[in-house]
């Protein structure tokens, strides 16, 4: 597997996760193990580290300096979920065909 070539080499993209100084997606503990928690998954509303870190501050208010519609809720379950962009979630490498979405349906988080 080539790390940092932009080119996702599973469906959770970790060969990608931590490149050029920047971290996509989260390391988190779940049950026994450390893992990692890709974009797609992140507010999401399904809770994939035991203590929850995924699914926290995904509440959007007036405050909230950037925000988009979630792609994999809004394209895949037809549910408009808007969660705020972090750092973490920005500019990400996706590949739609193998599953790994970009965090935003309009790919604001590219930018």
């Amino acid at each position: 597997a080539e790390v940092c070539n932009d080119k996702c080499d599973d469906n959770s993209c970790i060969d990608e996760s931590d490149c050029n100084g920047y971290t996509y997606g989260i390391n988190c503990r779940y049950k026994w193990r450390n893992k990692y928690v890709p974009v797609k998954w992140l507010c999401d509303g399904d809770s994939d580290c035991t203590e929850g870190e995924d699914e926290q501050d995904c509440k959007v208010n007036e405050t909230t300096p950037h925000s988009c519609t979630q792609y994999k809720s809004k394209v895949v379950y037809n549910k408009t979920r808007t969660v705020p962009i972090f750092n973490y979630t920005r500019c990400s490498v996706f590949d739609i065909k193998r599953g790994t979405y970009p965090y935003c349906q309009n790919y604001l988080d590219q930018t």
